[in-house]
């Protein structure tokens, strides 16, 4: 059971290791002066997230089985960092929505699958479940988290070894970024042959990333079966009607000043604070 906790959350780190460092770049390859792909792309992710998450993962999950959701889903992913070997609104949005749709049951296939060996491992242990739950998802963010330092790391040693002679312009960079200003000589200028290079061996290097977590899900997870995996049941519409019913919910209610919080925090990280002109 460990070890289908590591592979999850090794997986994991491989896959956002590609998606959140493109993701933190997407302003600054496609910025608002040059039409906001980046922006709107990075949007549709998320409303895709949202209508997936009320129509969809119980629906996938009953029908190819909590491994294999977290397996195809991952190819969301993969389909996204595709996209940016051709960035275009007519084909980064509609990736950019598939992502989201996928994200929705990525998330909880692996919620589900983690829960699920938490309340097994504690059962065979005679340990509180609660706790190994807890102990189960703080391991798998361990990993989740360093996909910032790695996908970060590559960013930077890839960018940086082809480094435009213009130079930093720190006046225009960071918090003094202004969506309107030109960013015609940026590094990675779509009219430039060089920088479209440097972008593609970026892309490159993360969707092999994207495709090297799909293969571990398939080749190391142990299906859940062995576990005692059980169809959920209830219709789209029912699980709807569940989400209303839980949003009444006084711990429920608390939770989402945070929840806006922490999602127009990534909005302020992803499309203004990474916003640079090098």
């Amino acid at each position: 059971m460990l070890k289908n906790v590591i592979v999850t959350s090794v997986a994991f780190m491989f896959l956002f290791t590609a998606f959140q460092s493109m993701a933190v770049l997407q302003n600054s390859l496609y910025p608002t002066s040059d039409g906001g792909l980046g922006t709107w792309s990075l949007s549709t992710v998320y409303v895709g997230l949202i209508i997936g998450s009320l129509l969809l993962p119980t629906f996938i999950i009953n029908r190819v089985t909590i491994k294999y959701t977290i397996f195809v889903a991952m190819f969301g992913y993969v389909l996204y960092i595709c996209g940016q070997f051709y960035p275009e609104f007519y084909t980064l949005v509609p990736a950019a929505f598939i992502t989201g749709l996928c994200a929705s049951c990525l998330w909880s296939a692996k919620c589900t699958y983690l829960t699920i060996l938490g309340h097994e491992y504690g059962r065979l242990t005679g340990q509180d479940s609660e706790v190994v739950i807890v102990r189960f998802f703080g391991i798998f963010f361990f990993f989740f988290q360093s996909a910032s330092v790695w996908g970060n790391l590559i960013s930077s040693l890839v960018l940086g070894s082809g480094q435009s002679k213009e130079g930093n312009d720190p006046e225009i960079c960071g918090v003094n970024y202004c969506p309107s200003t030109d960013l015609k000589n940026a590094t990675l200028n779509k009219d430039d042959d060089d920088d479209k290079t440097t972008l593609y061996v970026l892309a490159g290097i993360y969707l092999g990333c994207a495709v090297a977590a799909a293969i571990i899900i398939f080749t190391l997870l142990d299906p859940l079966h062995r576990y005692g995996e059980k169809k959920r049941e209830g219709s789209p519409v029912e699980l709807i009607l569940a989400t209303a019913k839980q949003m009444k919910h006084p711990y429920q209610i608390l939770l989402i000043p945070l929840t806006i919080w922490s999602g127009m925090e990534q909005g302020f990280w992803g499309a203004d604070f990474t916003a640079v002109n090098t």
